[in-house]
Order: structure tokens, then sequence, then C-alpha cells
């Protein structure tokens, strides 16, 4: 029996790429992540050029004054 290769990020991964701006709101954001079905974003600046990532985890965590 021949064994199927362990999954890798490309099988799960979202696309486009969704990405929030320096500047979102925390409840745009968690708009955004909702209306796509994901749970976190790459991170833009004013450049476009990536400087992060933000997750629901993240979010929830900061509105909860746990960080």
């Amino acid at each position: 029996m021949k064994t199927s290769p362990e999954p890798t990020a490309k099988d799960l991964m979202k696309s486009p790429i969704v990405t929030l701006n320096v500047e979102t709101p925390l409840r745009e954001a968690v708009q955004i992540l909702s209306d796509h079905e994901i749970s976190g974003a790459l991170v833009n600046d004013h450049r476009g050029q990536p400087v992060g990532v933000v997750s629901l985890l993240d979010i929830v965590t900061f509105m909860a004054g746990l960080d």
C-alpha cells in the first residue's frame, strides 16, 4: 500500500491573499476575517509592504486585556 505524502500549507491555504493595512480598525479587521472565513491576515504598511500578521486570537486577546 502506497502512503500519501504529508499535507502541506498549500493544501490548506486560502487564495487570493487577504491583507489588512496597519491603519485598519480592529472592528473592520474582524469583519474582513469573518467575511473571508479566515482566522488571520497579512498586514501591509502604507507602501503595501508586508510588516506582520494579525489573527482572530490576537484580536480577542487584546480586547480581553490579556496581552
